[in-house]
């Protein structure tokens, strides 16, 4: 009988992970989608993407971007327009800045920091 619960419980978690799994597959296509097809940063001649597994089994993306030379950000100001690293206005837009602010910060995680959403 601990068995069968023992796998139950072992089946359960394999299912939760291939879910997570499945939803990053999904956020990947269509951000692959929205890059390549639908140009939100320019043309884009070449691109390489990978996706490994980091401590703990978390999945983690990389996608190197080779754009036209038309679409490439060459001045610090083009790139300031691409790239934000802001906390959006608390009174501006609450809700944007509620989760900027819970989930985007990182910082000491851990023992240093059992509070930490990461």
């Amino acid at each position: 009988m601990l068995k069968l619960a023992q796998q139950y419980g072992v089946d359960q978690w394999a299912k939760m992970e291939a879910s997570h799994l499945e939803v990053l597959k999904l956020k990947f296509t269509a951000l692959m989608d929205d890059t390549l097809k639908k140009e939100i940063l320019g043309t884009v001649k070449a691109n390489t993407p990978t996706v490994d597994f980091q401590k703990r089994g978390l999945p983690h993306a990389h996608i190197l971007l080779i754009t036209d030379r038309e679409h490439k950000p060459i001045t610090p100001a083009i790139i300031d327009e691409i790239v934000r690293a802001e906390i959006p206005d608390r009174n501006k837009n609450p809700l944007l800045h509620q989760i900027v602010s819970s989930k985007n910060i990182h910082g000491p995680c851990g023992n240093i920091n059992r509070k930490s959403p990461c």
